[in-house]
């Protein structure tokens, strides 16, 4: 049993072939190649933390770059970032993911001797010693999300060392080893998320670099420690260089124009401000009553607002790029619209079957089928809840505009 505190790095789905998805040919120059390089950026990011900390070692929990994308970029990235850590005697565990799997890596000799790699046919079982003292036990697999059955043959050390478990895939608190291992260091999903707290743990850590709006807001890795009497602690360190924000705003009545842009830039220097010095890829939700969001949408108030702020504050350093400004009413067409026999009636009843039948609303088959490889194909399959119902909303109110007789008058200069 060790006698000394234990400090790890988890990191997991850094995704390196997966640059930060953003629409539109309009994006400054400089922010584009921002964009590009955020996941090596970002995982460089992971691996200065490692040494910042002074970790014992760094667990990877899988996805972390499917070579067949990011080309041998990636694997020169890796063995170099490995490099650093091995000459502060710093190991690495990794547990190959899906894109791991199914990526042509060169053979493990290829990298420093200080990597670790899981197999993919059985629990491996690896322990880390200090000085020549054993310090953790870690046990894992690789594999491509169907580990669940390896995960419940994890076992606690029979002499009460502290146990790591390494996997990828998706869990449930229902499937954790429970009481076998101190922590459950788990890949597969871009957000953090705890599947059970102290004193032992089991831990999404998430994606160091979220690259899409349903990935919004921090992202980064977990650094754990262990203390003298084996309390376990964690902390979220962020590591992502840019950050997708939605700033909501909302308003009664009409606003004018100096209204609408005083309190916007209030609201996105206060995003910039607590984004500590990254790029923003900002996404406006105006919240409001339908009339007013008609008024808006017809007067070219948003297209107007849209314009302004991407002048005033995208071609800044760090950057906070307008990507859209959606008008989300508070109350949707009513119901006499929706019964009517008319082309709006038909297309209100057909949004309703998609929202009271949950039927799958997937945009994909849209794109072109270059589009349908990348980032933008999984954002337009609309399988985010939240995403799906905000798409159907505004949906319905831009049919009402276009499809009524008489569209809301314009507002008064």
């Amino acid at each position: 049993m060790s006698t000394r505190p234990v400090r790890f790095l988890h990191a997991s789905d850094l995704h390196l072939e997966a640059p930060v998805y953003c629409t539109g040919e309009r994006t400054p120059e400089a922010l584009r190649e921002r964009l590009l390089e955020a996941p090596y950026q970002a995982a460089k990011r992971v691996f200065q933390a490692a040494l910042d900390e002074s970790v014992d070692f760094v667990v990877l929990a899988g996805d972390v770059a499917d070579t067949r994308l990011a080309g041998p970029r990636a694997f020169l990235f890796l063995q170099e970032q490995f490099a650093r850590l091995a000459e502060q005697k710093i190991d690495v565990y990794w547990a190959r993911g899906g894109v791991d799997t199914h990526s042509p890596w060169p053979s493990n000799q290829a990298f420093p001797t200080n990597v670790v790699i899981f197999s993919s046919t059985g629990i491996d079982q690896h322990v880390f010693h200090s000085d020549g003292e054993p310090l953790a036990r870690l046990i894992g697999a690789s594999g491509t999300g169907s580990s669940r059955a390896l995960v419940d043959q994890f076992s606690a050390d029979a002499t009460g060392l502290f146990t790591v478990g390494v996997a990828y895939g998706s869990f449930g608190r229902e499937s954790l080893p429970a009481g076998r291992v101190n922590y459950l260091a788990l890949g597969g999903q871009h957000a953090m998320r705890a599947l059970a707290g102290p004193p032992r743990a089991a831990h999404y850590c998430g994606t160091s670099q979220g690259r899409s709006p349903a990935e919004s807001g921090p992202h980064g890795c977990t650094l754990v420690e262990v203390d003298y009497d084996g309390n376990l602690h964690t902390r979220q360190i962020e590591t992502d260089t840019i950050r997708w924000v939605e700033i909501p705003l909302t308003f009664d009545t009409e606003p004018s124009d100096e209204q609408l842009e005083r309190r916007a830039n209030e609201a996105l220097d206060l995003a910039i401000d607590r984004a500590g010095g990254r790029d923003l890829l900002v996404r406006w939700q105006f919240d409001t009553s339908a009339t007013v969001a008609a008024r808006l949408r017809h007067s070219g108030a948003v297209v107007n607002f849209e314009q302004r702020f991407r002048q005033r504050y995208g071609d800044r350093s760090p950057a906070a790029w307008t990507v859209s400004a959606d008008l989300l009413a508070a109350a949707g067409p009513a119901q006499e619209l929706h019964d009517q026999e008319t082309l709006l009636g038909d297309f209100l009843r057909l949004l309703d079957n998609y929202e009271t039948e949950q039927q799958p609303l997937d945009l994909s088959e849209y794109l072109s089928e270059a589009q349908r490889q990348g980032e933008l194909a999984a954002v337009a399959r609309l399988t985010d809840p939240t995403t799906r119902g905000r798409v159907l909303a505004t949906a319905a109110q831009l049919g009402t505009e276009l499809l009524s007789p008489h569209p809301p008058a314009r507002r008064k200069e």
